[in-house]
């Protein structure tokens, strides 16, 4: 069974983290960190969605609402986890190579989880612990104008106090979850 490294659980895509790891781990997260509330982000690799579907599968499946906000940023995870007090979850194995694919699991200020918490999470996995069958929770995929569209906001909000009229600004997007919200920041910029 894979285990928490230094920044989530990660392994290849499908063959060692698999669909049925992510259900065990959203099922053992929503069980040991006993939120109702959890929200969801991916990047933009293939096995990303299928991923957070299992995941949210999981978290459901032990009582606890999800909101799916989609191909966001991991900034965008932290960021809304803190501000709304809820623990949240990130589809990413970030630089690693693109068969590969993780899950990062922040608390509800915004920060990964704790040692002693992931270790938690890890036995309840090994325990295969069992909800209630009568409790089941519900998955939002909430829009653009929700949750989804508030770190968006905050970005933009600070771009317009930079003047980047000496600054020459490049970026490269890649095939990284910002390549939605990176445009509309740097189009908030202050020219002068």
């Amino acid at each position: 069974m894979l285990t928490f490294g230094t920044d989530g659980m990660r392994g290849e895509a499908n063959t060692e983290l698999t669909a049925e790891v992510a259900v065990m781990l959203g099922r053992a997260s929503a069980i040991e960190l006993r939120e109702s509330e959890w929200l969801l982000g991916w990047d933009t690799r293939i096995s990303s969605e299928m991923l957070a579907a299992a995941f949210c599968a999981g978290v459901a499946s032990a009582g606890k609402n999800i909101h799916a906000l989609g191909e966001v940023p991991t900034a965008a995870i932290a960021y809304s986890s803190r501000l709304h007090g809820m623990p949240g979850a990130m589809i990413t194995a970030s630089h690693n190579p693109y068969q590969d694919n993780g899950i990062k699991i922040f608390g509800r200020d915004g920060v990964k989880l704790r040692k002693d918490e992931e270790t938690r999470i890890e036995n309840s996995m090994l325990s295969a612990a069992e909800p209630a069958a009568s409790s089941t929770g519900r998955i939002s995929w909430t829009g653009e104008e929700d949750l989804r569209g508030e770190y968006q906001r905050w970005l933009v909000e600070r771009a317009q106090r930079i003047n980047a009229s000496s600054l020459n600004i490049a970026v490269d997007g890649a095939n990284g979850a910002a390549y939605k919200i990176g445009p509309a920041a740097l189009a908030a910029t202050r020219p002068g």
